[in-house]
This record gives structure tokens, C-alpha cells and sequence, in this order.
């Protein structure tokens, strides 16, 4: 066995995420035959043997002290761009704090600021991570604090509560399937979110199982930017080149995946200008659930719910878990499953016999 393999290695040879390498090594979740033997002879290529968990004797919970504080550091941007998911997710955590008597202090860090304070604190029992990755700076000084992640991140090995992305792919390319959908689309521009390729993942994969092949509608972003780097009007400016290009395809495309709320509100405006009615000449599933980006979209399009709030409360939990057991050394990595929220949208089992919108 080569000790320095990882999970996140095994992920990349097998073509899959590293929960759904989880999944298997585990034996926790959904995972179909065909992914399951190509994750296994990922790990028999590469030497690769999950880590033993050896039975240990009961050991007695380290009390929480009173008073005590929990970091949450937020690593991006997620709270401007997700305003109503971030705050979802804040709740579950706040929530389960409060229940264990604790409060939750909210600190935002990136390169150009300094190590927040709160770091700091006597009383500070351990640390929420959200975001990508931590720098080598902001490292130093978490040192041997408990840690829990609450999305995706770079530290592969670490503990961590998974968002079911892959899962939300595969509940819209069900739901277009159920629909009637037949020739799917998936739409999204060059983003920094590692999750909507996720997304995109499960998506392909689901219509694949079914003898489908389903088309990926992309475009640049100017300057090599990402959609998040653009302001509302360049946003909505490469929605619409993502538009044209989706139309480019019709009527041949009946059915669509947007893996973001954000995303489908732009999306909604630009079909409507080149004439072209959401939800009627095309079905279109989203993802996030969040209303402040889909309260006006009419007809509301099926969105999937991520379950924020409990990714918080779970992630609380099971810092907590390590706060009072610091001896456990087993790694914690659990995936929330997302739901598929209706929209108001009429049944779609007409669009594969339909035809092309009226212009």
C-alpha cells in the first residue's frame, strides 16, 4: 500500500468526486454498479486502501465550557452572491449553538486582511470553515483548534459535511426525464463555484444510464473572468451570448438544467427577449432554491433545495462530537441529501412532440 495516496487521488483517476469515493468506501449513499467498479479499480491501481477504524474503548466527553464561542470563517463571497442559502445555513448553525448553549461569532478572512481576532479568543472552542481552501497564513493560526468544514475544500483528508451535488444533478435530469424531456441541455457559464460542475456531473450521468446524451451550453467570460467577477451588466451580457447559443440548438433541445438560481433569473430575462416563454417552449430545472432570485419568475421553474439548514446544524453537531472526543482520530464526512422543490410550470410531457415556440 503507498501510504501517500489519497481519496481526492482516487476521485481523479476514477473520473468521480471524492464523496461519491467516500460513498464507496463507506458504504453510505446511492452509488450505481458501473461507478462503484470504476472506483475500485481506481483504489487497486493506485495501491489505495481506506484507512482502518479501530474499535476503541469508551472514553468519557470532554464537558463543553460555558459560554463557549464558535468561529464560522467564511473563506468567499457566498454571502453576497447567496444571500438567502447563506443565511439558511447560518440559522442550522446558530440554531444547534444556541441549543449547546454556545455562541457563533462570523468572521470574514481573505488575503488582504488580517487573521480575525476571534481566533483569538480563550473561549473559542472551535472553528466553522465555508469556503474553497485555507491559506498557508490563516493555517497557522487555527493549529490544532477543531475544525469543520461546511463546503467543499481543498483539504481532502479533512472533516467535512458535503453538500449532495452530484445527487441535485441526477434529481433535475429525473425530473426532465419524468417530463418528457428527451434532447436535455445543461447551461453555465465559466464559474468558480467547484459545484456546479458537480452539478453537471450527476446531471450527464443520469441521462447517460438512460441512453441519452445531453449537450454542455458554455461560453467565455471576457478577460478569462469568472462569472462571479463580472458586475450585473456583464453578467447578464454573457447569460445572453449562453442564450444564443442554447437557441442555437433548438428545437432540437427541449429541456435544460441551470445549475444556479442567480444564473436562471438571467436566464429567464434574456429567453423572454429573443422570445422564447420559460417553463412553455422550454423546460428549465434549477438549483438552490433560493427566493430572492426565483420570487419573480413566472412560471416559477422546479428548483432543487441543497438543505442549508441542516448542512449547519449537522455541521455543529459534529464539531461538537470532535470537541468532546479530541481522541477520535477517524475522519467525519457526511453528504446532505438535496429535495426537488415543484415549480408552477405546466406538466411538460408535450415538449418532446411540441415543436418549436412561437416567435
Amino acid at each position: 500500500m503507498n501510504a501517500m495516496i489519497t481519496m481526492n487521488e482516487v476521485a481523479r483517476r476514477a473520473g468521480v468526486s471524492q464523496a461519491t469515493v467516500s460513498r464507496v468506501v463507506n458504504r453510505n449513499g446511492y452509488v450505481s454498479d458501473e461507478v462503484a467498479r470504476s472506483v475500485a479499480q481506481a483504489m487497486q491501481d493506485l495501491e489505495y486502501k481506506p484507512r482502518s477504524r479501530k474499535k476503541s474503548r469508551a472514553s468519557v466527553a470532554t464537558p463543553l465550557p460555558p459560554n463557549g464561542l464558535i468561529a464560522l470563517i467564511m473563506l468567499d463571497d457566498t454571502m453576497e452572491s447567496h444571500p438567502s442559502l447563506a443565511l439558511a445555513k447560518l440559522r442550522g448553525v446558530e440554531a444547534a449553538a444556541a441549543k449547546e448553549g454556545l455562541t457563533v461569532a462570523l468572521a470574514r478572512v481573505d488575503q488582504a486582511q488580517p487573521v480575525p481576532s476571534v481566533l483569538k479568543r480563550k473561549d473559542l472552542v472551535g472553528v466553522l470553515l465555508w469556503g474553497v481552501a485555507v491559506d498557508s497564513r490563516l493555517k497557522m493560526h487555527l493549529g490544532r483548534l477543531p475544525l469543520m468544514w461546511l463546503s467543499s475544500h481543498a483539504e481532502q483528508e479533512s472533516q467535512v459535511i458535503l453538500v449532495g451535488n452530484e445527487q441535485a444533478g441526477q434529481l433535475a435530469a429525473k425530473h426532465l426525464r419524468d417530463s418528457g424531456v428527451r434532447n436535455p441541455a445543461f447551461l453555465c457559464p465559466p464559474t468558480r463555484l467547484r459545484q456546479c460542475g458537480l452539478r453537471a456531473n450527476g446531471f450527464r450521468y443520469d441521462f447517460h444510464l438512460a441512453g441519452i446524451e445531453s449537450q454542455v451550453v458554455t461560453t467565455d467570460c471576457p478577460d478569462s473572468q469568472s462569472f462571479e467577477q463580472l458586475d450585473h451588466v456583464g453578467q447578464s451580457q454573457l447569460v445572453g451570448r449562453l442564450v444564443d447559443r442554447l437557441l442555437e440548438l433548438r428545437p432540437s433541445v427541449d429541456g435544460v438544467f441551470i445549475p444556479d438560481d442567480q444564473i436562471t433569473c438571467l436566464a429567464y430575462k434574456a429567453l423572454l427577449e429573443r422570445g422564447v416563454r420559460p417553463g412553455r417552449d422550454l423546460a428549465i430545472v434549477s438549483c438552490g432554491n433560493e427566493s430572492v432570485y426565483l420570487r419573480g419568475l413566472t412560471p416559477r421553474p422546479t428548483t432543487i433545495d441543497l438543505a442549508p439548514e441542516t448542512t449547519g446544524r449537522l455541521a455543529v453537531e459534529q464539531l461538537l462530537r470532535r470537541i468532546r472526543h479530541p481522541e477520535a482520530s477517524e475522519r467525519t464526512s457526511m453528504l446532505v441529501m438535496p429535495k426537488l422543490v415543484p415549480g408552477d410550470q405546466p406538466n411538460l410531457n408535450s415538449f418532446s412532440t411540441q415543436g418549436a415556440p412561437d416567435a
